[in-house]
């Protein structure tokens, strides 16, 4: 219902058949009863500059219509550039209003003149789960929601140049393919769905798991294969089209995984009782094991590229733990002894969902929780280096590209994308970047707590 602003008696009733009436309040009778629109959600706004005008818009189309109380028809449409409108207020006492889109897009719409006065970028509009870097673009981040959408993100620009749509429920992850053509994304089904970048939608769902799967991963290594892990207990390794490579089964839900960064056969997991697995899917058999203390479950794991031996996990214990599968790999066959913990990362106040390895400096890791914090830690001595409280929930995930190693994303349960740097707390390296003075060094040579911050990756 809403109000002619001009004429408080009278009423615009829209109902959600499609069918809409001009009421009068006092005498309880409809005057006018508009042309039927097409069944959805729709909204109203009188237009007090404009006596007897209005407009409505509704979610399964990016214009509005333009009526006239004398009239059973729609004046005109017009196009207000957002995908669908899912509600409109009045700005101030204008011709103007202001239009919120289903994409989560704002616009004001200047009717009187038919044309966009202001807007403001789209934007996820639910939790954001994942979050990943182009291979090849830095300036280029997929991010995942339970909108059922993956967006595309100019860094340099801040603003959002694609939405991916297809997908028939929310997601859990995102997965660049090596050449960056394709987008994997896990599901609450248990679905993988493949977005051509390209074309900038879905194009097939595999049906890979039977329950929710919260990581879906590329593989670094072989151009066609992915790995995925789910509440059904698996770990499932297949090709694009959907054909399976491997059935690793497990005895819990299992949360998180990651490809080794050097070796195309290994793949590490996580499940729900906190116990890494770190297996051969081309034999298909346990390479070693780790069981957290605490039995706290985990969610994710992440391999570091300067260190292949290293892992870190994130616990529901609100904690984040530190893994060296040095030994447990390089026997000939599988390790019989679990790997115990190299040291445990202790500050957050919930749970720790996100955690990453920093692709320049061998003992920084990175872990958001659901303190709504994203926390720098020295593996060297255990200890948080910094805190940046940028989002207003859970954070999910977080995420840095290696030609920009000083530049982090992070993705929160608050809808958000934020970008932060950790200059600042790296000083000591700008001011030898500044001075002239070396900035490489081989991974070894920093990994005594004495050392300063040096960069060690790859050159180029």
């Amino acid at each position: 219902m809403e109000f002619d602003l001009l004429s408080p008696n009278y009423a615009l009733l829209l109902l959600h058949d499609g069918r809409m009436f001009l009421h009068d309040i006092e005498q309880a009778a409809n005057l006018v009863s508009f042309a039927k629109q097409a069944i959805a959600n729709w909204s109203a706004c009188f237009l007090p500059k404009m006596p007897g005008m209005f407009v409505t818009g509704c979610d399964r189309a990016g214009s509005i219509n333009v009526w006239n109380v004398s009239q059973a028809s729609p004046m005109r449409t017009l196009r207000v550039g957002v995908p669908g409108v899912q509600k409109m207020a009045l700005m101030d006492d204008s011709n103007s209003v202001l239009i919120t889109g289903t994409d989560g897009s704002v616009v004001v719409f200047d009717v009187e003149n038919r044309q966009v006065a202001w807007d403001a970028n789209a934007g996820h509009t639910d939790t954001v789960f994942g979050a990943r870097f182009s291979n090849t673009d830095p300036d280029v981040l997929a991010t995942a929601s339970f909108d059922a959408t993956v967006r595309l993100w100019s860094i340099s620009e801040l603003t959002c140049k694609a939405v991916m749509t297809g997908a028939e429920e929310g997601l859990y992850s995102c997965s660049w393919s090596r050449d960056d053509s394709q987008i994997a994304a896990s599901t609450r089904s248990g679905a993988v769905v493949i977005f051509d970048v390209k074309k900038r939608m879905a194009v097939r769902t595999l049906r890979v798991h039977t329950q929710r799967s919260l990581q879906v991963q590329w593989s670094p290594h072989e151009p066609r294969t992915l790995a995925s892990v789910a509440e059904d207990r698996k770990l499932m390794v297949f090709d694009e089209s959907g054909k399976g490579i491997a059935d690793v089964q497990h005895s819990a839900p299992v949360k998180g995984l990651a490809w080794h960064p050097t070796n195309p056969d290994i793949c590490g997991t996580i499940d729900d009782e906190g116990t890494i697995r770190v297996v051969n899917v081309k034999t298909v058999k346990l390479q070693a094991k780790a069981a957290h203390p605490g039995k706290s479950s985990g969610y994710r794991i992440d391999w570091s590229i300067l260190d292949p031996s290293m892992v870190i996990s994130t616990h529901s214990d609100n904690t984040a733990t530190v893994w060296d599968f040095g030994a447990a790999l390089a026997a000939e066959g599988p390790s019989s002894q679990p790997v115990p913990p190299k040291c445990v990362l202790v500050g957050h106040t919930d749970k720790v969902r996100a955690a990453i390895w920093h692709p320049e400096i061998p003992y920084l890791a990175m872990t958001g929780s659901w303190d709504s914090t994203v926390r720098l830690w020295d593996i060297r001595r255990g200890s948080c280096i910094s805190v940046f409280a940028l989002h207003k929930s859970d954070v999910y995930e977080v995420t840095v590209h290696p030609s920009r190693p000083f530049t982090m994303a992070s993705v929160s349960r608050d809808s958000t994308m934020r970008l932060f740097t950790i200059v600042d707390t790296l000083l000591p390296l700008a001011v030898r970047a500044v001075l002239r003075l070396p900035l490489t060094s081989g991974v070894g040579d920093v990994m005594e707590p004495t050392q300063p911050a040096m960069l060690c990756g790859p050159a180029g």
